[in-house]
């Protein structure tokens, strides 16, 4: 009986110190939540009022390129939104952006870490934290540097990629037993550029994807532009949850396309791998240069130095794949669209490459030759048409609470989170005048020896300070070659038919491309499509 007595007890008290433990916690929740939920408030920060339970999320992933805009022009040069929990605190004045990005770029090392950390991604250039992304930074910028787009493997990765282009659109024209064609430019992009990347970071020489059907390229565009995965959305409403729904991301939603890609990617570094251990000691006994034939191999060397483990090597190279392709073919897309558009431009850039390129001559050589006019049409396209605009996101350093930001008086907090909205940036007619026009002639553009590059705060296409886009010297190299090519080539024009299926759709308000962003790339709301005409 004693001991049915004490069990009941020490059930009761377990009972009711688990409902004071849930109060406790609530209490504790409750209090944090509305703290968080007054960080701008209490220093007088403007921005759309939250909802107590999922802040500005709601109004937010209707359409986040629109949304963001809008809050943009209403509140001005910074403001702050909530992303379920997280406070983001935008900022869109140019002098401000030099002071976190810049002048105090090493307070503000972080990117905005993810709820949702998948292996083997969680220790990917994307998501690395302080030290740890400090160090994959170091290990793998000499394989972006400027000097290593110059080399001459990786001049004929890229050569040798845009020949197939151009390879596939000559088949197009003769099958189509003419020299003129609508071609869908978006297509021929991102085959190039992904090209590009799976030679020089995957070692891939022989892929399909300049072939209509191509699945490699299917299954990559289709993760690229898919819209927020549904469990993604459930996760940044209710954080708590992220545990419990991590399996179903990644089995059931985008989260199986990334593991069909790593396994992909997997086997071809294995295979690599083997070769290199295979051919090891014989290049030691010759003492040959082992020079980095790609990052691919790059990476390996690394690893083997112990820079690098698996998880690292294998994660970077999704990064680079994901990244470094689409970016590149999206701000091809909109070039040769804005070409297209204005002949002018189209017409005095192809006089300057047929006096400077012969017939034999490699597109890649620029160490020999570099049209300036091609980089001011290059760099103002991506200014009209920034291919990333929601992803410069910075958090103060671990172990610092707070910074007072001189430029607009107020305090960041550890919870903040920093994010340049790009677009708005780009299409501030403080900094740009007439900013939806295009205009190669612009004095800030960032092009190649202008002194004023790290002035001029307001071109955010790569971003800025410490943590820039690693991959923007391949980007510059590769639309190099990929504009040469096609304007010694063809004539590209606009189709002019509203009522074309193929027809470029134009914003009334702005006269610029109808965009959609189901992640945080623009898109036209349809792939573009040109006249191509052959011309030599």
């Amino acid at each position: 009986m004693l001991s049915i007595f004490s069990t009941s007890l020490i059930l009761q008290w377990s009972l009711l110190s688990l409902i004071i433990y849930l109060i406790i916690s609530l209490i504790k929740w409750l209090q944090f939540k509305f703290n968080c939920l007054n960080c701008f408030e209490r220093q007088s920060i403007p921005g759309p009022k939250p909802s107590f339970w999922f802040g500005n999320l709601p109004e937010y992933i209707q359409n986040p390129f629109v949304t963001l805009n809008k809050w943009s022009n209403k509140y001005g040069s910074y403001f702050g939104y909530f992303f379920g929990n997280r406070p983001i605190l935008v900022i869109n004045d140019r002098d401000a952006i030099y002071e976190i990005l810049i002048q105090n770029g090493s307070k503000f090392p972080n990117r905005q870490k993810s709820d949702v950390e998948l292996e083997p991604f969680q220790s990917s250039l994307l998501n690395q934290r302080d030290k740890a992304w400090k160090h994959a930074r170091r290990i793998l910028t000499p394989a972006f540097t400027a000097h290593k787009m110059s080399m001459e493997t990786t001049r004929q990765a890229i050569d040798l990629s845009v020949k197939r282009m151009i390879e596939s659109m000559e088949k197009k024209l003769s099958k189509n037993n003419s020299d003129e064609l609508l071609l869908n430019i978006t297509q021929h992009m991102n085959s190039v550029t992904l090209d590009v990347i799976c030679r020089l970071a995957f070692n891939m020489n022989d892929t399909d994807v300049h072939e209509d059907h191509s699945s490699f390229r299917k299954m990559v565009v289709d993760f690229m532009q898919q819209s927020s995965d549904p469990t993604l959305r459930i996760i940044e409403y209710f954080p708590s949850l992220k545990n419990i729904l991590h399996f179903l991301f990644y089995f059931f939603g985008n989260g199986k396309l990334l593991q069909t890609i790593s396994q992909k990617l997997d086997n071809e570094i294995s295979k690599y791998y083997q070769e290199k251990l295979r051919n090891h000691l014989e290049e030691k006994s010759a003492k040959k240069n082992n020079r980095k034939i790609n990052i691919l191999d790059f990476m390996i060397e690394q690893q083997e130095l112990g820079n690098l483990n698996e998880l690292q090597l294998i994660g970077n190279a999704v990064v680079i794949l994901l990244a470094g392709y689409e970016t590149t073919a999206t701000g091809l897309s909109f070039t040769l669209y804005l070409l297209a558009k204005h002949p002018d431009w189209q017409e005095k850039l192809r006089k300057e490459i047929l006096e400077n390129f012969n017939d034999d001559y490699d597109y890649c050589q620029f160490d020999q030759y570099r049209s300036e006019l091609l980089d001011c049409i290059w760099y103002e396209s991506l200014r009209l048409y920034p291919p990333v605009i929601s992803f410069i996101t910075r958090q103060l350093e671990t172990g610092i609470d707070e910074y007072h930001m001189e430029n607009l008086d107020i305090n960041i907090t550890k919870n903040m989170t920093i994010l340049v909205p790009t677009w708005e940036v780009h299409h501030n007619e403080k900094y740009w005048p007439r900013p939806n026009e295009f205009d190669p002639n612009r004095n800030d553009l960032p092009i190649p020896g202008n002194t004023n590059v790290n002035k001029n705060s307001a071109f955010q296409a790569f971003g800025s300070g410490p943590r820039n886009c690693i991959g923007g010297n391949l980007a510059l190299s590769e639309s190099r070659a990929v504009i040469v090519a096609l304007l010694k080539h063809y004539q590209f024009d606009l189709i002019d038919d509203p009522n074309s299926e193929r027809f470029t759709k134009i914003d009334s308000n702005t006269g610029l491309i109808k965009l959609r962003c189901p992640t945080v790339i623009i898109h036209p709301e349809k792939d573009i499509w040109l006249r191509v005409t052959k011309i030599c």
